[in-house]
């Protein structure tokens, strides 16, 4: 039987998050909630795992052309899901908490890493998003209903000449599916463990997050992929139900990371 090691609690699980330290080792020994051990070795994970996948693959034309309709809006940063940032006197206390931590590093040029978030940190955003983007709200719903433990579906834009650097996110229970739905031909990828991607358009993939993993959009134009972070395929039912019932902490853990990618941004427009 496998077992869950916690690393940390809400709160000071976002102190090991060690973005841009080179020693971090690849699997999550830092991750901020734990590790289940012995679910998966492999960074890369096959999208037919996954039991959205067909829908996914079926809605690939699409998904591009609403990604094209998402690049002539405005996009919040990554993480933040309005198109506003916190009052000041809420992000100065998350300023003094984390930025001004010593241990404080930023994953990279965050600004130019944003979403377009339909159902984020367990919740449907509710907005005026759904209006401009149908197919992807409708293929969340069904994601979302095929595998209840998702925490996110979002489309996701990283700008032109954009890094984001290695880290590891939360723990192994959950992984990124990916489409990657626009992209120039060369100078966009992703390391994950590893493993080093040239990200092509129309490729589905899954990847474990709790690998140290970065990624690179050195072309001349945005890169757009379909995110769902849902939990790993090869959880057995019993781990399922047991995961279920550490959702709401595991979504904590999510929404604080949320703010700190808020706080970072802010930070760096000064």
């Amino acid at each position: 039987m496998r077992s869950l090691v916690l690393n940390s609690i809400p709160g000071r699980g976002i102190r090991r998050y060690r973005y841009s330290d080179d020693s971090c080792p690849l699997r999550a020994s830092v991750a901020p909630f734990g590790l289940i051990d012995g679910l998966g070795d492999e960074p890369l994970l096959d999208a037919d795992a996954f039991p959205f996948h067909p829908a996914v693959h079926a809605a690939l034309p699409a998904l591009q052309a609403e990604a094209r309709q998402i690049l002539t809006q405005e996009c919040p940063v990554y993480g933040w899901p309005f198109n506003a940032w916190p009052p000041r006197d809420v992000e100065g206390a998350i300023r003094g908490a984390l930025v001004n931590d010593r241990r404080f590093r930023s994953v990279g040029e965050v600004r130019k890493w944003k979403w377009w978030p339909l159902f984020a940190n367990g919740a449907w955003v509710d907005d005026q998003r759904a209006k401009v983007t149908p197919v992807g709200h409708a293929l969340a719903r069904a994601i979302v209903a095929a595998c209840p433990l998702t925490l996110n579906v979002v489309y996701m834009v990283l700008e032109p000449g954009a890094r984001i650097r290695g880290h590891v996110d939360l723990f192994n229970g959950f992984v990124n599916y990916w489409a990657v739905l626009l992209v120039d031909k060369e100078g966009s990828g992703l390391s994950v463990g590893n493993k080093i991607l040239t990200l092509r358009q129309g490729q589905l993939f899954g990847f474990d997050n709790s690998f140290r993993h970065s990624g690179w959009n050195l072309s001349a134009s945005p890169r757009v992929v379909f995110a769902t972070y849902t939990s790993h395929p090869d959880l057995t039912a019993c781990e399922r139900r047991e995961l279920q019932r550490l959702q709401s902490l595991v979504t904590s853990l999510v929404t604080t990371m949320r703010w700190f990618f808020a706080v970072t941004h802010s930070r760096q427009r000064r």
